[in-house]
């Protein structure tokens, strides 16, 4: 069974490239995975372009701006609570390739080492 990877976008203010950084991340190969959008109260319809153009997509809305770290920690939280094994953090301006998440799951030269808790 393939690990369980939860991508977590967190987003204030990002609508101009959210449309390509989503499209790109559902043509990952990797099956396993859970994208998820934090917004950080954005005002730019950031949220209403992700509802119309991802309806699947779980989205986090913030009622303010928590910054960087806890607007990061608001999705970590949520995907361990979903049973997310890994957690990526993307940046709404990142573009992925079809096999980026697989290659980081399962390196060349052997599956990647757990470390204990």
């Amino acid at each position: 069974m393939k690990p369980k990877v939860a991508v977590i976008v967190l987003n204030y203010q990002g609508r101009r490239w959210l449309e390509v950084c989503f499209s790109k991340l559902f043509e990952t190969e990797y099956e396993s995975f859970q994208p998820i959008l934090v917004d950080n109260a954005s005002t730019d319809g950031s949220v209403e372009l992700v509802r119309e153009k991802f309806p699947s997509l779980e989205i986090i809305l913030n009622q303010e701006n928590c910054g960087f770290a806890e607007g990061n920690n608001i999705g970590i939280r949520r995907a361990l609570t979903s049973g997310a094994d890994y957690v990526v953090l993307l940046n709404p301006d990142t573009r992925v390739t079809p096999q980026w998440l697989g290659d980081l799951v399962s390196p060349p030269g052997g599956a990647p080492q757990k470390t204990p808790a």
